[in-house]
């Protein structure tokens, strides 16, 4: 399919408009840590156009004028994040706002870098786990930590970078978080049953660092665990039938769950991200960069001690992209893109089949500078898809 889209926008004075999108916001620094929260979809709630599609504590996408997962895509610094939250709400998203350097929101024809369903817009997450400079001593690093008492929760980060020698950098860093049900006062039973989480998270990278640009690689680990609350059974046994629902009489449960039978997620992601950029290779262009990562991820949903359903999303992302140099006026970006992912689902609740995506791209964004209050941005995507969906792979295992 083809995608196209044309954007004309005032940008602030002031703006280098040759390299900004017209339609951008960006958490960094102290803005970014007074922001964080628990979920990226509470960390970016209050921006313009955007707010949290939140499910308890573990769980919370962006949404972006009104639009949520598949038209929100999230990204780790351009790669995929092959996690399930854009299947249903109450799937954590796979990246940790403690351990984020910067957030972009992307929004118009820029979105088209990335993909050609982001109608709402693009969640771009960029983090150190893969060092760009050496740092400035022998030592570099952070710590931060959160706590509140509405879910008495407790939450740290740490990340440190270190020479290995003249050209070679060494990041390493961590985060946890462990917070209980969220408690409302006024009420004979204050706890919300079912909104705990639990969060680790943890990577080690290694990057090759010189004048002109640096390649690197890290291996990130998450595991979360975490309630899903307003779980029932009201409507278990019951088919559809037009606009009506025909239940059986013992179709569902005639009890409700205590704190200790909630259901809940236990989730498991395992990454690799190769990242590299060349900066000013040859005349004409101003940088070269790579991104590729292989990710596996599961999680299990677990209901009265059992597993009830699993997901499982393993996939390929590789994009090759350069930026050029002012053309007539016409400053911007062209790049390729491949990946390759594969969803499985298995257990009680498998509805989606065993599916196989491929996805091939060409794409370029240019922006054009009238004067330092207007611009005009403009983007085009040629994609590739394909699915192979295996209805065989439907059953109750897990």
């Amino acid at each position: 399919r083809r995608l196209a889209a044309v954007e004309a926008s005032a940008l602030p004075l002031g703006s280098d408009t040759d390299r900004t999108p017209a339609s951008f916001d960006l958490l960094e620094n102290e803005l970014l840590f007074q922001q964080s929260e628990a979920t990226l979809g509470d960390t970016l709630d209050g921006l313009p156009g955007v707010h949290a599609d939140t499910y308890g504590g573990g769980a919370g996408r962006p949404v972006i004028r009104g639009q949520t997962a598949p038209r929100v895509s999230v990204l780790s610094d351009g790669a995929q994040l092959f996690d399930m939250s854009a299947i249903s709400p109450d799937h954590a998203t796979t990246v940790e706002p403690m351990l984020a350097r910067k957030v972009e929101v992307l929004r118009g024809p820029s979105t088209l870098l990335y993909g050609g369903g982001a109608i709402g817009g693009v969640v771009n997450v960029l983090d150190n786990k893969i060092p760009t400079r050496m740092p400035n001593g022998p030592v570099e690093g952070f710590v931060s930590a959160r706590s509140n008492t509405v879910a008495d929760e407790q939450a740290g980060a740490v990340g440190l970078t270190t020479r290995a020698g003249d050209n070679i950098a060494i990041h390493v860093e961590g985060a946890r978080r462990d917070a209980d049900n969220y408690e409302v006062n006024g009420f004979t039973d204050p706890e919300i049953n079912g909104t705990w989480a639990e969060s680790n998270n943890a990577s080690v990278g290694l990057s090759w660092i010189g004048d002109q640009g640096f390649l690197g690689v890290a291996y990130s680990y998450r595991g979360d665990q975490y309630g899903l609350p307003g779980h029932n059974h009201e409507f278990e046994g019951c088919t559809a039938n037009g606009a009506s629902l025909d239940c059986q009489e013992d179709g569902g449960h005639d009890h409700e769950h205590g704190e200790e039978e909630a259901p809940f997620v236990d989730l498991d992601s395992r990454r690799v991200d190769v990242r590299g950029e060349y900066r000013q290779p040859m005349e004409g262009l101003e940088a070269v960069r790579l991104r590729a990562s292989h990710t596996d991820y599961r999680h299990h949903e677990i209901e009265e001690g059992e597993i009830g359903t699993t997901f499982r999303h393993r996939g390929v992302d590789a994009r090759l992209e350069a930026e050029h140099t002012p053309i007539l006026g016409w400053h911007g970006t062209v790049g390729t893109q491949f990946s390759d992912g594969q969803i499985e689902t298995t257990g009680t609740e498998a509805l989606l089949p065993k599916t196989d995506t491929r996805v091939a791209a060409l794409f370029a964004v240019e922006r054009y500078r009238f004067n330092d209050q207007w611009g005009l941005e403009v983007g085009a995507r040629y994609e590739h898809q394909r699915l192979d969906p295996n209805d065989d792979q439907l059953n109750t295992s897990t």
